[in-house]
């Protein structure tokens, strides 16, 4: 991507469940829907803004590395090119499946137009 375009955009997708896992620091009950991790020269506050608009507009509460933080850059470009961005967009389960089945919700096609949205965003 780098070569073709001259930047890359790497959207770092993961899911955690509604309530907080036996390990994590902060055990607050309280997840926010969506937990953006950032990297402090990999995450640029455009894409960030971008991606916290996007989910107001959806109703959805946006935390910022909480309760994960950080986001995957490739090691050869960690810290070295300016021109690979990336955001973590960790999405809360519950708003696409029933937590306790596995089973998909009506929410489920909400978070993937949300997610086909972000993708476009990001190739802008």
């Amino acid at each position: 991507m780098l070569e073709r375009h001259g930047r890359c955009v790497i959207l770092d997708g993961h899911s955690f469940p509604s309530v907080p896992l036996p390990y994590e620091v902060d055990q607050r009950t309280e997840h926010p829907h969506i937990c953006l991790g950032t990297d402090d020269m990999h995450t640029p506050e455009s894409l960030v803004r971008g991606i916290r608009d996007l989910c107001a507009a959806e109703g959805l509460r946006v935390e910022e590395n909480r309760p994960f933080a950080g986001t995957y850059v490739p090691f050869r470009y960690w810290r070295q090119d300016p021109r690979v961005s990336s955001v973590m967009m960790e999405i809360r389960r519950d708003l696409y499946m029933d937590e306790r089945t596995g089973g998909e919700t009506p929410g489920l096609f909400r978070i993937r137009a949300l997610v086909l949205m972000l993708i476009r965003m990001g190739n802008a």
